[in-house]
């Protein structure tokens, strides 16, 4: 059982930090109109815009600029980094 739960949370953490990277390179593919209408533009688009606009619902841009990307990022990070091993440490507990 503790191997499936460990399996289970490098399995999350894995798909967190790919969701960063292409939050990332969205970001980055922003800046280049003709990339960000491309067909990997708006694969990326489909995958990333529906978590970057809501948070762009709630933090407009500040002079053209959008910090959505970053805050995203910034809130996948703490998830990965301190809600994730909490709650697997919790179910750990519960389990064992």
């Amino acid at each position: 059982m503790a191997d499936f739960i460990i399996f289970i949370y490098k399995i999350i953490h894995f798909v967190l930090n790919i969701y960063s990277i292409l939050i990332i390179i969205d970001a980055l593919l922003s800046w280049v109109p003709a990339l960000k209408n491309g067909s990997l533009g708006r694969l990326l688009g489909k995958l990333v815009d529906p978590y970057i606009g809501t948070i762009e619902r709630y933090v407009p841009a500040i002079g053209g600029i959008s910090f959505a990307p970053v805050i995203g990022v910034f809130v996948l990070y703490l998830a990965q980094n301190y809600v994730l091993p909490n709650f697997f440490l919790l179910i750990w507990r519960l389990l064992g």
